[in-house]
């Protein structure tokens, strides 16, 4: 395997690895401290008050507001010449 394709995907791998240590510490109430990995930026967000507004929407409304939220990042994305990795939850 040419260093080229190694090197993002032990990057990859360290992002996954950040994002799962993550996701359980914010579970558990714990905070998370910045690392930096080459050449990547890795966002994590909490949309404030989600659930007192999905208490009051309609389903669609709630599709609705979250397909907005991801355009408007996909469009900041494309004005910097970047792309998203779409990891999921875990």
């Amino acid at each position: 395997m040419s260093d080229r394709i190694f090197l993002p995907l032990v990057n990859l791998c360290k992002i996954i690895s950040f994002y799962r240590s993550c996701a359980n510490k914010l579970r558990t109430g714990g905070s998370v401290l910045p690392e930096a990995f080459e050449g990547v930026t890795v966002y994590f967000s909490d949309v404030v008050g989600f659930m007192d507004i999905a208490a009051v929407s309609s389903p669609l409304q709630i599709v609705d507001l979250l397909n907005d939220m991801s355009a408007g990042l996909d469009g900041i994305i494309k004005r910097h010449d970047a792309y998203k990795v779409g990891i999921g939850s875990f």
